[in-house]
């Protein structure tokens, strides 16, 4: 078995020092109802109606979860 120097958190630590420092903004806490998409990604819809615009989107769900959020045909 192999381990991070430092521990997983670590490395989860760095990704999102990256993420942020590229200008990503990560969201706690808020449900994604669905993913707009047109043949590509155009934006995220929350539960609470916001739509938040988008051109990619990084899920971290099943893909039952996922299929939930980018129904087939739409």
């Amino acid at each position: 078995m192999r381990y991070v120097h430092g521990g997983w958190q670590s490395l989860v630590d760095a990704v999102q020092a990256c993420a942020v420092g590229a200008g990503v903004e990560i969201m706690q806490g808020v449900r994604a109802a669905s993913v707009e998409h047109a043949g590509m990604v155009r934006g995220v819809l929350l539960a609470d109606g916001r739509r938040l615009p988008a051109s990619a989107v990084v899920t971290a769900v099943d893909p039952r979860g996922l299929a939930s959020l980018v129904p087939a045909g739409r």
